[in-house]
């Protein structure tokens, strides 16, 4: 089902798509303190509410949150870390056997500034998908 569609007018899209910088390591801590006093808040209403077995509290303590994403220097099964998923260059990367660009495929992605853009989104069981066609 087709949800919403526009046209977009001729030089208003951007030709090449720019990704917005990582968030720093503060602003993560930040929005995770942020999250986990939300949370707490949520379950200390809800045990004011309802009297549960055991106390919700004390549990989401015990999982200690705050050193989750501490890693344990145990065994590693498949490979050596993270270092084998990223390769600062194509060049670099082993599993790339051709270093030639499809100059083709590069054409389809950018969009000029003549192009008409269509913008359609649309619905298909549990997926939402928002396509744009140039």
């Amino acid at each position: 089902m087709i949800a919403a569609i526009s046209w977009v007018p001729k030089g208003v899209s951007k030709s090449v798509h720019t990704a917005k910088a990582p968030p720093s390591k503060e602003e993560i801590e930040k929005i995770k303190s942020n999250v986990l006093e939300i949370r707490l808040d949520e379950l200390r209403s809800a045990s004011k509410s309802v009297k549960p077995e055991t106390d919700s509290l004390t549990e989401v303590k015990e999982l200690d949150m705050d050193n989750y994403d501490e890693e344990d220097d145990g065994v590693e099964l498949f490979g050596s870390g993270l270092s084998n998923l990223y390769y600062p260059s194509n060049n670099m990367d082993p599993y790339l056997k051709d270093g030639d660009e499809d100059s083709e495929e590069e054409e389809d992605i950018i969009i000029k500034p003549e192009d008409g853009v269509i913008v359609c989104a649309r619905n298909e069981d549990d997926v939402s998908h928002l396509e744009a066609c140039h």
